[in-house]
């Protein structure tokens, strides 16, 4: 008797077939979905903003961060302030960064610290551009400083004296509200200004000015001097060119006058120096000279002439000083010291005492 051979079934062929198919196709999906992980991971915005961290805020060198930012500063200071700025700030501390928006949103926004001071932040923004297989990508979109200039500089001046820092000149738009009048306002004809001392604001600097210089009318740089909060103010000064063209003139009248009030010379002699329309012209011509003191000759010691101001093209003033002796028969001479500040003004074309007062 014959054996009869038996195959194997076909039914295990099938099934394991199955199998081997599903385990294939099972491999390959899982490739596809490691894929597509992997892809997906790679456009989450922590790498993106890793890449921001280190470009802009490692290395510390903001020079890129200050021109992405577009850094507010003043027109006395360049951008370059602002990084160096930065650097001083962050020199020594820890730079940290972290996220103030899910990475659900469109946009993410991290805040970025100097042992734990914000300074600055940077935005992601879900863009146009996506992986290969689709997924949106993550792009620095705009980016911020949290910082500003601290430094604030008064300059008192004259007013329409010419206030320079760091080379540029402070116009209008600088001054403030203050205004303080000097002594000789209150000598100025109707029309004339005397001197007024305004000041000039400046705000929002990162450092302190290298340079601040006030020029006068004449062109004439004066002094200028900061005091201990750091504020600087200048003052007036005296015209020399001034003194040399009328130190003559002023003492001659100054001399005229002490000899009028000494009985020593005519009226007509001070009257000549003196503006017909001031107050001064009729209490000198009105003054009763009763107090004279016996003498028999006269002389002028120790004669000075200083202070010379112009306060417009008309107006000036100036100090006369000397000693008076009157020279007396069997006593000693007396000696009379003056001290007088005269403010001229331009009468006709010729320059005539309206006012004076005594030191």
């Amino acid at each position: 008797m014959s054996k009869i051979k038996r195959g194997f079934p076909v039914f295990y062929c099938i099934y394991f077939l199955c199998i081997a198919l599903f385990l294939a196709g099972l491999y390959m999906a899982l490739g596809v979905v490691r894929e597509y992980l992997a892809d997906y991971e790679s456009a989450q915005p922590q790498y993106e903003a890793e890449r921001v961290f280190a470009a802009y805020y490692d290395d510390r060198d903001y020079e890129e961060l200050v021109r992405m930012c577009e850094a507010d500063v003043t027109s006395f200071e360049e951008k370059a302030v602002v990084a160096a700025y930065l650097r001083e700030f962050t020199a020594g501390k820890e730079i940290t960064y972290n996220s103030i928006t899910t990475g659900l949103d469109s946009s993410i926004k991290y805040i970025v610290k100097a042992d734990g001071v914000k300074f600055s932040a940077f935005t992601l923004v879900r863009g146009e551009e996506t992986t290969p297989k689709g997924v949106p990508l993550y792009t620095l979109g705009n980016m911020e400083i949290y910082t500003s200039g601290q430094h604030s500089v008064s300059i008192t001046a004259p007013k329409g004296y010419t206030v320079r820092m760091d080379g540029h000149v402070l116009d209008e738009s600088f001054r403030t509200e203050m205004e303080e009048k000097h002594d000789s306002c209150h000598h100025m004809p109707e029309g004339t200004e005397g001197i007024i001392y305004v000041e000039y604001r400046v705000d929002g600097l990162y450092y302190p000015p290298k340079s601040v210089e006030v020029i006068n009318r004449d062109g004439i740089s004066v002094p200028v001097v900061q005091d201990d909060m750091g504020n600087y103010s200048a003052d007036f000064i005296y015209s020399d060119s001034l003194q040399a063209e009328h130190s003559a003139y002023v003492i001659a009248a100054a001399q005229a006058l002490a000899a009028y009030m000494q009985n020593d010379g005519k009226f007509s002699a001070i009257g000549a120096y003196l503006d017909p329309t001031s107050d001064l012209y009729t209490n000198v011509r009105s003054s009763e000279t009763y107090f004279v003191i016996s003498h028999s000759s006269f002389s002028f010691e120790d004669v000075k002439t200083s202070e010379f101001y112009a306060y417009d093209d008309n107006t000036f003033s100036c100090r006369v000083s000397f000693t008076h002796v009157l020279k007396r028969y069997g006593s000693k001479d007396y000696k009379d010291y003056l001290d007088m500040t005269f403010y001229l003004r331009k009468v006709d074309g010729k320059y005539l005492i309206y006012d004076r007062y005594n030191h």
